[in-house]
C-alpha cells in the first residue's frame, strides 16, 4: 500500500473517530407503542426491521414514506432494554421521544437535548393521522449509536496528522497556480470543525471571511492578504456580502492592540495608480466607507489617511454623480448633521448661528481659500484680508487695486442734494434731509395686494358709497313674524326665524344634500325620537336615533346616524318608519332601481350596524310606478304595508316581523284599487288590527278612504273591503296623513284645494268607522288654517290623548314650520291653536309628528337654508 493511500484510510479514521468526541444530555417525552399491528406507513431509516444497524452519527436522519390524504405524522423513539442483535423481542413501556409533524412532512434530524446517547441501541416507528383515524404503527426499525473514540484512538490518529504534515506540508494550503498549470483546477480548502482561522459559510451571521489571531505584539494580522499579480485588478483581499437587509459587511477588521489597526491595507506597487483600500457601493443611499471612533476621550480618528507619494492624498473624496455634489462631508457635532460640506467650487457649513472657518498652514506658509474662482481668504499676514481692518465712523473699505490690498477711505463722490421723487414730498442739499409721502401720493398700484389691514382703515371711513352692494351685503331684506326673532341671516340678505328664547329651540341632527320629504319619526322607549330618512347625495337610507327626548347633543352628545342601506341602488324613497317589539324599528321604503318595495328590520333601537351586525334588509315586492309608502305594526309583531304600485292601492302583510320571505314565505299581497286609480296613501290599524287608508284620486281631486275586513285586507276572508266615496278636495302634489281614534273612527288631516292659488290646512272626521256616507251622512270637514296660497302641505297628523288632532305643516308663504292643535276631535272650534315654530328660507318642509307620553309635540322637519334635518321639541302641549 502507498503512503498516500495509507494516510487517506487514517485520515478517514481519525476524522471519523474525531467527531464522535462531542456528546449531549437528552431528555425524553414519553409514550407507549404498539408493534403489533401490520404496519400502514413505511419506515426507511435508519436501522433494520430484524438486525441493529450501526449509526455513528448521535443526531441520525429519520425518513419515512408519504402516505396520500395524510394530514400528519406521529413519530416514536423508545430505547433497547440490551445491545443482543437480533433485539430482544420487549421494548420499553415509555418512548424516549414522541413526537408530531405535519402534513407532507417526510423526515426529522434531531438536534439538541434530542439527540441520542453513544453506545446504546434504540427502535423507531412511524404512523399517519387521517381525517378520522390513524394508521397502524410501522414495523420498527432498530438500530445503535456507535461508541465514542477512546483516547488511544484519538492519539494514534493525531500521530498519523503530525507525520504526514512533517513530510508533506499543509494539504489544504490553496497553491498559486504557475503558468504552466494555469489550466488545472485550484484545489478548494476543506471545512474544518472548530475555529478555523479561514473559514467559508452560508447561513445566518456567517461571514465569507473570518481571520483571528491571538498575537499581541508584533505584525500579527487575522487576515493578511497578498496579491503577487502586477496585472489589473490583483487584489490581496476581497470580501463581498450579498445579503440585501441587516449590518453585512464585505469584510471586518477588528484589534485590541493600543496601536494597531482594525483594518489594513497596503499598496506595495512603485507605479501605475493602485490603491490600498478600494470601497465601493452600488447602493442609492449606501457608503462605501463608514469608519467610526467608539472611543470618548483621547485623539480617536473615524478615518486617517496617509501618503508619502508627491501627488498622493491621504484621503480623497470625488463625487462623480452628473447633477453634482459634496466630494466630502464632514460630520463631528451632532450626529448625521453636516458641519463643513466642501466641493470643487464652494463650501458650506449648516448651522443656525453665525459660525467661521479657520484654515491654516501648519507649515508656515500662506493658504487661500477660492470659491467659484474668487479668493474668499487668505492668511492674517496677507494685506488682502479684511480681518484685522479697522476705518472710522465715516470712513468705508476701499479696495486699492495698484497695491492690491483694502484700505480705509471715502467711498468716492459725496452725495450733493437730495430730490423728492414720485409720490414724496421735501429733500435738500445740505444737513438733515426729510421726505414725506405727498398728498395723494400713494396709489393703488403702489400698494401690495394684502398690504391694507382692518386697524389700518379709520372708524368711519368707509361708508356705503364706498361699498359695492353686489359684494356685500348692505341691508336685512326680510322680516320675522310677531313673537319670532331673527335666529340667521342669509348672504342674499334674508332672514332665518325661530321663536325667542322662552320657545322650543330646534337641534340639527344631520347635514348634507338630504331628501327628506321622504322621512318619518316615530318615538321609542323612553319617548326617544328614532328618524328614518334619505340621504340623496349616496342614495342610501339613513336612521337617527336621539340621545335624549329633543334630541339636544348639549345634553348626552350627537346623536346617533347608522347608514342602514348602501346598496348602491337609489333607496330611501318614500320612507315609513314605526317602532315594533323590544324598541326595534322597522322601516318601509322603495327602491327605484330595482323597483322594489323594501323593508328594514332593525337588529337594535338605533339600527347601529356596529352594534349587532347588518341590519336585515327583505325585498316584499316589485312595484312600477310607486311614490308612497305607509307602515304599522300589528299582532304578532307583524308590518302591514300600504304603497301606491302604478297608481293601484296595494297591503302588503307580512308573516314575520321583518318580512323576510325566506323566514315565512312571500308576503301577502292584495290590491284594493284598479291600476291608475290613487295616489298618495297614509295606513293606520283599529283596535281590532284592521288597516285603514286614506288616498287621493289618481286625479288628485278627492280623497277617499279603504276600510279592511281582516288584518290582511284579504277579500276571500270577510269579504270586498269597504271604499268609502269622495270625502274632501284634494290639492295636486299634496300630501296626506291619516290616525283612528279610541272609536275607531278615522281622522283625515290634508291640503285642501279651495280654488285657484288659495289652499288651507283641512281636517275630516268620519262619522262612522268606514266613512261611508251612506250610513251617517257625509263625512264633516273643518278649516284649520288660512285660506291662502300653499298652506297645509307636508302635513302629519297625530291624536293626543283626548282624540284631539295635532297637526304640523308648511306655510309656503311665511316658508315655516307650523303646529295646528286642535280643541276638539273634530276641530270644530274656532280657538284652534295655531303657533309658528320656526320661519326661513324654506323651513319645515317634510314634517313627522309625534306625541310623547305627557302630549307633547316632537317634530322633524327640512331645513333647505342649512341642507339639514332637524328636530324640534315644544314646551307645552300647544308647542307655545
Amino acid at each position: 500500500m502507498s503512503p498516500s493511500i495509507e494516510l487517506n484510510a487514517l485520515l478517514r479514521i481519525s476524522i471519523r473517530t474525531l467527531l464522535r468526541t462531542v456528546l449531549l444530555a437528552g431528555s425524553w417525552l414519553t409514550a407507549s407503542v404498539s408493534t403489533a399491528q401490520e404496519p400502514n406507513v413505511l419506515s426507511v431509516s435508519p436501522g433494520n426491521t430484524n438486525t441493529l444497524s450501526l449509526v455513528e452519527d448521535r443526531c441520525p436522519a429519520f425518513d419515512w414514506a408519504v402516505v396520500r390524504d395524510a394530514e400528519g405524522y406521529e413519530v416514536v423513539v423508545y430505547e433497547l432494554p440490551d445491545e443482543t442483535d437480533p433485539p430482544a423481542a420487549t421494548t420499553s413501556s415509555e418512548p424516549l421521544l414522541q413526537l408530531s409533524f405535519p402534513a407532507g412532512v417526510s423526515g426529522w434530524t434531531p438536534s439538541g437535548t434530542d439527540c441520542l446517547d453513544r453506545g446504546s441501541a434504540y427502535g423507531w416507528a412511524v404512523r399517519a393521522r387521517l381525517r378520522t383515524e390513524t394508521t397502524q404503527w410501522s414495523r420498527p426499525l432498530l438500530f445503535k449509536v456507535a461508541e465514542a473514540p477512546s483516547i488511544e484512538q484519538v492519539e494514534d490518529a493525531l500521530s498519523v496528522l503530525r507525520s504526514y504534515l512533517e513530510q508533506h506540508g499543509d494539504p489544504l494550503v490553496i497553491a498559486r497556480p504557475s503558468a504552466a498549470s494555469s489550466t488545472q483546477p485550484v484545489p478548494q480548502r476543506s471545512t474544518w470543525s472548530g475555529s478555523p482561522a479561514l473559514a467559508g459559510g452560508s447561513q445566518a451571521d456567517a461571514v465569507g471571511v473570518r481571520g483571528s489571531v491571538q498575537g499581541s505584539s508584533g505584525k500579527n494580522y487575522g487576515v493578511h492578504g497578498i496579491s503577487g499579480s502586477s496585472g489589473d485588478f490583483s487584489s490581496g483581499l476581497v470580501g463581498e456580502s450579498t445579503a440585501e437587509t441587516g449590518l453585512t459587511f464585505g469584510v471586518t477588521g477588528s484589534t485590541e492592540s493600543t496601536d494597531g489597526a482594525g483594518l489594513g491595507a497596503f499598496h506595495n506597487a512603485t507605479t501605475g495608480t493602485g490603491t490600498g483600500l478600494l470601497a465601493r457601493t452600488h447602493s442609492d443611499s449606501g457608503s462605501a466607507v463608514d469608519a467610526e471612533a467608539d472611543s470618548s476621550s483621547g485623539s480617536a480618528t473615524g478615518v486617517v489617511g496617509k501618503t508619502n507619494a508627491p501627488n498622493g492624498a491621504g484621503v480623497r473624496a470625488t463625487h462623480r454623480a452628473p447633477g453634482g455634489g459634496p466630494d466630502l462631508i464632514l460630520d463631528g457635532s451632532e450626529q448625521g448633521q453636516a458641519d463643513t460640506i466642501l466641493t470643487e467650487s464652494a463650501l458650506d457649513r449648516a448651522s443656525s448661528s453665525a459660525e467661521a472657518f479657520d484654515f491654516r498652514n501648519s507649515g508656515g506658509g500662506s493658504l487661500t481659500l477660492r470659491a467659484n474662482g474668487l479668493e474668499v481668504i487668505t492668511t492674517a499676514t496677507d494685506r488682502d484680508a479684511l480681518g484685522d481692518l479697522a476705518c472710522a465712523d465715516t470712513q468705508i473699505p476701499v479696495w486699492n487695486q495698484t497695491q492690491g490690498s483694502w484700505g480705509c477711505g471715502n467711498s468716492g463722490t459725496a452725495i450733493t442734494g437730495v430730490s423728492a421723487g414720485s409720490g414724496l414730498s421735501g429733500g435738500g442739499t445740505v444737513g438733515n434731509v426729510t421726505l414725506s409721502i405727498a398728498d395723494s401720493g400713494v396709489t393703488s398700484a403702489m400698494l401690495a395686494t394684502g398690504s391694507v389691514t382692518s386697524d389700518k382703515i379709520m372708524d368711519g371711513a368707509v361708508g356705503a358709497s364706498k361699498i359695492d352692494s353686489s359684494e356685500v351685503q348692505l341691508r336685512i331684506l326680510a322680516s320675522c313674524l310677531p313673537g319670532e326673532a331673527i335666529v340667521a341671516v342669509t348672504v342674499g340678505g334674508d332672514v332665518q326665524c325661530g321663536p325667542t328664547s322662552s320657545g322650543p329651540r330646534p337641534h340639527v341632527i344631520d347635514t348634507g344634500d338630504l331628501e327628506t320629504w321622504s322621512s318619518s319619526m316615530a318615538l321609542g322607549d323612553g319617548d326617544l325620537p328614532v328618524i328614518a330618512y334619505r340621504d340623496t347625495t349616496n342614495g342610501n337610507l339613513k336612521i337617527a336615533k336621539c340621545n335624549d327626548p329633543a334630541c339636544d347633543p348639549a345634553v348626552n352628545g350627537p346623536e346617533t346616524v347608522s347608514t342602514v342601506d348602501a346598496s348602491n341602488n337609489d333607496v330611501g324613497h318614500a320612507v315609513s318608519l314605526a317602532i315594533g317589539a323590544n324598541d326595534l324599528p322597522i322601516v318601509s321604503y322603495l327602491d327605484l332601481t330595482d323597483q322594489t318595495l323594501r323593508v328594514v328590520k332593525c337588529t337594535d333601537p338605533a339600527c347601529d350596524p356596529s352594534v349587532n351586525g347588518t341590519e336585515t334588509i327583505s325585498i316584499v315586492s316589485n312595484t312600477g310606478f310607486a311614490v308612497a309608502t305607509s307602515i304599522a305594526v300589528g299582532a304578532g309583531d307583524l308590518p302591514v304595508i300600504s304603497y301606491v304600485d302604478d297608481f293601484a292601492i296595494k297591503v302588503a302583510k307580512c308573516n314575520d316581523p321583518g318580512c323576510d320571505p325566506f323566514v315565512g314565505g312571500s308576503e301577502f299581497i292584495t290590491q284594493l284599487t284598479p291600476f291608475d286609480s290613487g295616489n298618495i296613501a297614509s295606513l293606520a290599524l283599529d283596535s281590532n288590527g284592521f288597516p285603514v287608508i286614506a288616498y287621493a284620486e289618481r286625479s288628485e281631486t278627492s280623497v277617499l278612504v279603504a276600510r279592511c275586513n281582516d288584518p290582511a285586507c284579504d277579500p276571500t276572508v270577510n269579504g270586498p273591503e269597504t271604499l268609502a266615496g269622495q270625502i274632501g278636495d284634494y290639492r295636486p302634489s299634496g300630501r296626506l296623513s291619516l290616525a283612528v281614534d279610541s272609536a275607531d273612527l278615522p281622522v283625515v288631516a290634508y291640503e285642501r284645494h279651495v280654488s285657484s292659488g288659495v289652499e288651507s290646512l283641512s281636517v275630516m272626521k268620519c262619522n262612522d268607522p268606514a266613512c261611508d256616507e251612506n250610513q251617517s251622512g257625509g263625512e264633516p270637514v273643518t278649516t284649520v288654517d288660512a285660506l291662502e296660497p300653499r298652506i297645509g302641505d307636508y302635513n302629519s297628523l297625530a291624536l293626543d290623548s283626548s282624540g284631539n288632532p295635532v297637526i304640523s305643516h308648511y306655510d309656503a308663504t311665511r316658508r315655516a314650520l307650523k303646529v295646528a292643535v286642535c280643541n276638539d276631535p273634530g276641530c270644530f272650534s274656532l280657538d284652534d291653536t295655531r303657533v309658528t315654530v320656526e320661519s326661513g328660507n324654506a323651513v319645515g318642509r317634510f314634517s313627522s309628528i309625534a306625541l310623547d307620553s305627557s302630549d307633547i309635540p316632537v317634530i322633524s322637519y327640512y331645513d333647505a337654508t342649512l341642507s339639514a334635518l332637524k328636530v324640534v321639541k315644544c314646551l307645552t302641549r300647544t308647542c307655545q
